[in-house]
């Protein structure tokens, strides 16, 4: 586990103790021993979803000391559990909650946070992973820029002199997705009627850019990290020999690019899927024909295709690009009502209409992306039909206007976008 996490802008140390506990039948204090305090560390605690640290309690003695003496722990909110030799593991999740830890009726508290490595395009750090198509050439690059939008680098540039056999593919990118530990980035190819996309892996910095999925007769789209790193989701759509494509359907691979797994089956397109925090259900878009034509709709199933469900109530709205909030409560998405703007609203995670957020004026705004500690949301929007421009953040709550993130007009800035690019 990293020693220190960054967050906002500030650096949260995260000591790791060792403390050799007695075994349980030397729990009994001596008779004249009495506890003046006790004092937890490391306080406050920052940890990773999953991860696991060793708790220290050090127990200051009036008098004669009980060397046998050890703690009882208790853990207070959806944090995770502690084990009686103080060893905490954090929850599957997002959370905020206490450690304490008490003896000879004096008690200590730790404020605890939980949280993920990345979150789907940003970082625990503040950083965000997004595409551009730079002005003209039709060449999509993955991104990667700070918090505010500052020190953009093009992590996808053209590589000089490539070697024979060299898949040009791998120089161009959309859709990109952290892996979990911060250390690496999925992304979805470049493609061609004669090249479908496919599916690749690269190093934070760029390097290392290999593909992990493909075939001459299926298209891959918007891979995403499962919470644990060990799976990837995406959606795929076949390839004729007439180059036309076929329906979308929804599938998971190991992250590695094996053991493939189809979760969808329906005559339907299904598409543009992403996980829930805990790992356990999938949000994902079906598109549904109606007398004027197809309409989206907005669905979820367990992560292993099972009980699919829908969110959104049926109607001429259309539900696009899905994304769930840090603590899986809301699930963010591109919304189209009444033939109007694209806007980003909100939809509960146990269903109905979408709430939709203050946007930003006389533009359309297309995948939603929340921030790593769910106070808001990104965005693209789109000055014209089809030209993406830059990305905005909203928030979530408190009535805060909209603000520009990145400010690169010559190129269009965005995180996900409205049907496929190929």
């Amino acid at each position: 586990m990293p020693s220190s996490l960054r967050q906002g802008g500030l650096i949260w140390s995260v000591a790791v103790f060792l403390l050799t506990w007695v075994p349980t039948s030397h729990c009994l204090a001596q008779a004249d021993a009495k506890v003046r305090a006790i004092v937890v560390s490391p306080k406050p605690l920052v940890i990773y979803i999953n991860q696991r640290q060793s708790m220290s309690a050090r127990i200051e003695f009036e008098g004669a000391a009980d060397p046998n003496l050890r703690p009882a722990w208790t853990v207070a909110g959806p944090i995770g559990s502690i084990d009686p030799d103080g060893t905490f593991t954090a929850g599957p999740r997002r959370a905020h909650g206490t450690l304490s830890a008490a003896a000879g009726g004096q008690t200590d508290t730790v404020d605890v946070h939980v949280v993920p490595y990345a979150y789907g395009a940003c970082h625990a750090d503040g950083r965000i992973v997004y595409s551009v198509q730079d002005g003209g050439d039709s060449e999509y690059d993955v991104m990667l820029m700070d918090a505010d939008g500052s020190n953009p680098r093009n992590l996808t540039p053209n590589v000089a002199d490539a070697p024979e056999g060299y898949d040009a593919r791998l120089d161009e990118g959309l859709h990109p997705c952290w892996r979990p530990d911060g250390e690496a980035i999925v992304f979805e190819t470049g493609g061609a009627a004669d090249n479908p996309s496919a599916i690749a892996l690269m190093d934070v910095d760029g390097g290392n850019r290999r593909i992990i999925a493909q075939s001459p007769r299926m298209a891959y789209y918007r891979p995403t990290f499962s919470p644990d790193g060990r799976t990837i989701l995406f959606d795929a759509r076949p390839v004729a020999e007439d180059t036309t494509r076929g329906p979308g359907d929804i599938y998971t691979m190991s992250a590695d690019g094996t053991n493939v797994k189809r979760l969808t089956a329906d005559p339907a397109g299904e598409e543009d899927a992403c996980w829930s925090p805990d790992g356990q259900s999938i949000a994902f878009v079906r598109e549904r024909e109606t007398p004027e034509g197809v309409a989206y709709d907005l669905w979820t199933m367990a992560a292993d295709g099972q009980g699919a469900k829908r969110l959104s109530p049926e109607g001429d709205s259309w539900y696009l690009h899905p994304v769930w909030s840090p603590d899986g409560t809301w699930i963010a998405c591109t919304i189209r009502t009444g033939g109007g703007l694209y806007r980003v609203g909100l939809v509960s995670a146990t269903g109905g209409a979408a709430r939709e957020l203050p946007g930003v004026p006389d533009v359309d705004q297309f995948g939603p992306a929340f921030t790593w500690d769910g106070s808001g949301v990104l965005s693209s929007t789109t000055d014209a039909p089809g030209l993406v421009r830059e990305i905005w953040l909203q928030p979530v709550a408190g009535g805060g206007a909209p603000r520009a993130v990145t400010h690169r007009a010559d190129v269009g800035n965005y995180l996900r976008s409205q049907g496929y690019a190929y």
